[in-house]
């Protein structure tokens, strides 16, 4: 993994629309994935890039953010994101509440 990889959000909703606004207006390469193809739109056009799908997101991301609404949807992406990072191990925040 680079140093100019991008930070991986996963969920872009109210939490991690918020996020990853932050993050592009600091000029930090953000790569996104949601569900909701309205907001990988969303996150297109302010910047980002979008993910085909969380796997497909944890390979390219040094840090991954996970913004999703519950507990239990936020569990089930450790072991995709596990297996789509690979060896490069990246660092995982999860701000589910």
């Amino acid at each position: 993994m680079t140093a100019d990889a991008p930070v991986g959000i996963v969920g872009l909703g109210l939490m991690g629309i918020a996020l990853s606004a932050r993050l592009i207006d600091a000029k930090i390469p953000l790569i996104g994935f949601d569900i909701d193809p309205g907001q990988m739109r969303d996150v297109k056009a302010s910047g980002g890039m979008a993910a085909t799908s969380v796997r497909a997101l944890a390979a390219r991301a040094r840090t991954i953010i996970v913004a999703v609404i519950a507990a239990n949807r936020s569990r089930r992406y450790s072991p995709i994101i596990d297996d789509g990072a690979g060896a490069a191990r990246p660092g995982v925040i999860c701000t589910t509440t």
